[in-house]
């Protein structure tokens, strides 16, 4: 991991990784440690799969970690941005 990091690359996590209580803190941990840069959500319907980032981000304020979660709207705003021209 160590050497991915190295590079100037975005690392992104679903929400759903700190959603689930068997990865959340595996999740938590990469977050404090400025690892993800980026979150999304693994949509890929509505019954299985549904858009879960807005839960995440709001579990990730409760899970005291706002600054964490400042981070990434302000990354992920910049995102959609560029792609937007």
């Amino acid at each position: 991991m160590s050497k991915l990091l190295e590079m100037d690359v975005l690392i992104q996590m679903n929400g759903e990784a700190y959603l689930d209580p068997h990865s959340r803190r595996l999740a938590k941990k990469l977050l404090k440690g400025g690892v993800i840069q980026v979150m999304g959500s693994d949509c890929h319907n509505m019954d299985r799969r549904p858009p879960n980032l807005g839960p995440a981000l709001q579990e990730l304020q409760k899970g005291k970690l706002a600054e964490q979660r400042e981070d990434i709207l302000w990354q992920n705003e910049k995102i959609f941005m560029a792609a937007r021209g």
